[in-house]
């Protein structure tokens, strides 16, 4: 499911439609997507990692202040995108491995809608046993302004367990495309025809689609940007000619370029990730770099001492050469940050949101 927003490089022409937290919104993909049971959960154990050596001191298990045993069952993990995508893979990867350290039985389910609200909400309203954890990130559409609101708090309804990747977000072409080869080409071309150039991004008011919109602004052109429902339906929209550009994550332009099927144009980043590639700075564009990071939160309810323990594991699945070989294979870049940096690294990204989403009337 999609939602067409055209672009204007103009702030007064910006619709706050875009704003994935929108309270008078009535996107129609604010409702969860149905999805097969094979899709909706894949237990860890089905693709247990085959990391070798042993836990050392470390205990599977943690006994908390009222004489529970945790974890004790399964623990579900809500990727609150579709499957396929750059989030539902580093989900994957990540129960995959972080089975070697825990008890549980991990569960990754495909919750979509609503540029990742859905899935959110609806781990928010689940148990708050430990029993839950969701996909995180220190998106756009988790910040409320003048003109739209978030149904949660990001920061403060969440028990924030850490982040573990982060993805760097590219703009690819396809190869047989003739109107522009080169960055410095399509906005030029962008630029004799206004709102021509139609663009695949993962959601409304998600990095994915407002760092699309803030290339735009800032090269004073017009795109037709195209929200879909994660980055695998973006993607299958692009390979499918119903886009000309899809602006990707790292790991989604990794499987393209390997089967040929894109060309990188640029990227949002300060240094080149790829040699023969310049990022938006040397293209003249004076924007600031935005990764994607994401992570895994659970209920600010939940005993901070679970939070805790799964902010241990998952430090320990990022030192994990095993992992780190097969998360660079999939183009997924580990960047560990604990509870407290996560937290600090919401607290750099939100204000940059806020002001910009204002600015837009968002």
């Amino acid at each position: 499911m999609k939602k067409r927003i055209a672009l204007l490089a103009a702030a007064t022409l910006v619709m706050s439609s875009l704003s994935g937290c929108a309270s008078n919104s009535t996107a129609p993909d604010t409702t969860a997507t149905a999805t097969t049971q094979a899709e909706k959960e894949t237990t860890a154990s089905d693709t247990q990692a085959t990391s070798t050596g042993d836990t050392g001191e470390w205990s599977k298990t943690i006994t908390l202040a009222d004489g529970k045993t945790y974890p004790s069952g399964t623990v579900t993990i809500i990727a609150p995108f579709s499957a396929g995508g750059g989030v539902d893979l580093g989900d994957r990867l990540f129960a995959k491995y972080a089975q070697k350290w825990t008890d549980a039985t991990l569960i990754v389910e495909n919750i979509t809608g609503g540029s990742g609200l859905v899935g959110i909400q609806t781990g928010l309203g689940r148990a708050t046993d430990g029993s839950v954890m969701w996909h995180i990130d220190p998106g756009a559409q988790y910040v409320s302004t003048t003109n739209s609101s978030c149904p949660f708090d990001v920061v403060n309804d969440m028990g924030h367990i850490g982040f573990f990747v982060a993805d760097d977000r590219v703009w690819a072409v396809k190869p047989d495309e003739t109107r522009f080869t080169t960055a410095e080409e399509m906005f030029a071309y962008a630029k004799d025809h206004p709102g021509e150039i139609s663009i695949a991004a993962s959601g409304t008011g998600t990095i994915a689609a407002l760092a699309t919109q803030y290339i735009a602004n800032t090269a004073g052109v017009e795109f037709n940007i195209i929200g879909y429902n994660g980055s695998s339906e973006a993607k299958a929209a692009f390979l499918g000619g119903h886009c000309d550009v899809m602006s990707a994550g790292v790991s989604e332009a990794r499987t393209m370029l390997d089967e040929k099927q894109c060309k990188v144009l640029f990227t949002m980043t300060d240094e080149r990730i790829y040699d023969d590639v310049p990022t938006v700075k040397e293209l003249g564009y004076d924007c600031t770099s935005l990764s994607t990071y994401r992570g895994l939160a659970m209920s600010s309810k939940v005993d901070p001492a679970i939070v805790e323990y799964w902010d241990k594991i998952m430090e320990k699945v990022c030192e994990d050469p095993d992992f780190i070989a097969e998360a660079d294979n999939m183009g997924l870049v580990i960047r560990f940050q604990n509870t407290d940096e996560a937290l600090k690294t919401f607290s750099e990204y939100n204000p940059i949101w806020y002001d910009l989403k204002e600015s837009l009337g968002m």
